[in-house]
C-alpha cells in the first residue's frame, strides 16, 4: 500500500510528494496485535465491506456484508466517519467503536463483549450502593443518638411537672 502526501507551500505552489510504502501484512499484523480486555479485538474493512486485517485469519478477505446478522452493522460502518454501534454476534451481545482512516477509505473498528465493557461499571454501581447504604445506617445512628439527647431533658422536665402536679413540692 502506498501512502502519498502533496508538499505545499504556504501560497499553495507544489513542491514536492512524500510517499511511503507500507506492507499489508505490517498493517495487519498491527491491528489485530491488539487486545482489549479479554474478549476485545480490533480489525479493518476496505469502503465496500472487505475485511483486510481480522484476529480470525478465516474472515479475511470476506464481505463483511455476508457474515451473518453483520449486513447493517457493515453499511454502518461505511456510510458513516465514526460511530458506536450495539450488536449481537456469535450468540454474545458487542459493541464497537469504529473510525475511518483519513486519507483513505478503510475503517478501523474495535469491539468487545457488553459485558466485559460494562463490568466495571456494574461493579462500581455496586460498590457506591453499598457506600449509599452505609451512609444511611450512619446518618440514621447521629440521629437516634441526637434525638435521644434531645429528648432526654424533656422527660426529665415532664417527671418532674408531674411530682409537682401531685403536690410534691
Amino acid at each position: 500500500i502506498s501512502v502519498a502526501q502533496a508538499i505545499k507551500s504556504e501560497q499553495g505552489d507544489l513542491h514536492g510528494v512524500m510517499a511511503i510504502d507500507i506492507l499489508l501484512d505490517t498493517i495487519t499484523q498491527k491491528v489485530t496485535e491488539r487486545k482489549i480486555g479479554e474478549t476485545g479485538y480490533a480489525f479493518m474493512i476496505d469502503s465496500k465491506g472487505l475485511i483486510i486485517a481480522h484476529p480470525n485469519a478465516e474472515l479475511l478477505n470476506v464481505d463483511l456484508h455476508t457474515v451473518a446478522g453483520m449486513d447493517t452493522l457493515a453499511d454502518k460502518m461505511i456510510s458513516q466517519e465514526n460511530g458506536f454501534e450495539e450488536y449481537e454476534y456469535d450468540g454474545s451481545e458487542k459493541i464497537m467503536v469504529f473510525q475511518k482512516v483519513p486519507s483513505t477509505s478503510w475503517i478501523i473498528a474495535v469491539t468487545i463483549n457488553k459485558e466485559e465493557a460494562y463490568a466495571e461499571v456494574l461493579q462500581s454501581r455496586i460498590s457506591f450502593a453499598v457506600l449509599i447504604l452505609v451512609v444511611c445506617i450512619l446518618i440514621l445512628a447521629v440521629c437516634f443518638v441526637a434525638a435521644g439527647k434531645i429528648t432526654k431533658p424533656l422527660k426529665s422536665l415532664t417527671t418532674e411537672a408531674q411530682k409537682i402536679a401531685d403536690g410534691n413540692l
